[in-house]
Parts: structure tokens; sequence; C-alpha cells
């Protein structure tokens, strides 16, 4: 599992700097997959939408959006706060 995260993890930082968006996609569907099923903690995902809100374009909020209804459950159970947290940026 760590070695599967950490080459997705790697694969979603290049293709977000290349802005590279059908792997970006890619990549952050499937960390909210492993964080669904626990093989990923949940603090990674809220890390990656702090990234991709950090500075938003209509790209990064398309993406944090995918991400957020694809993980969106899991995180609402596990970090309940966070995920407030990331609304708010939303707003």
């Amino acid at each position: 599992g760590e070695t599967v995260l950490k080459r997705v993890v790697g694969q979603f930082r290049r293709s977000y700097k290349r802005n590279d968006k059908p792997v970006c996609t890619a990549m952050v569907r499937f960390i909210a997959h492993l964080i669904n099923q626990q093989v990923a903690h949940e603090i990674l995902g809220l890390q990656l939408l702090t990234v991709l809100l950090e500075k938003p374009t209509d790209d990064s909020v398309e993406l944090a959006v995918s991400f957020v209804k694809e993980a969106g459950c899991a995180l609402q159970q596990l970090s309940p706060q966070g995920l407030h947290a990331i609304f708010e940026r939303f707003r």
C-alpha cells in the first residue's frame, strides 16, 4: 500500500505542476478511492484539497469538487472538522 501511495502522490505532484488535467484527475480519483478503502489517511485528502484550493483556478476547483464527491463521505466520518474547513474555502 505504501509504495502505491508514494507513486500516486508523486504522479499527482508532477501532473499538477505540468497542468496535465487528465492525469491529475485520474490521480485525484485514485487517492480518493484509497482514502475510502482506508489505505491512505484522511489527512492526505485534506492536504490535497488544501493544495488544490490554495490558488483556486477553474480546473483546481473542479478537481477539488471531484475529490469531495468521491471521498466526501469518508472524510465526513473520519474528520468532520477538516471537511468543514474545506467547505469554508469553497465559499
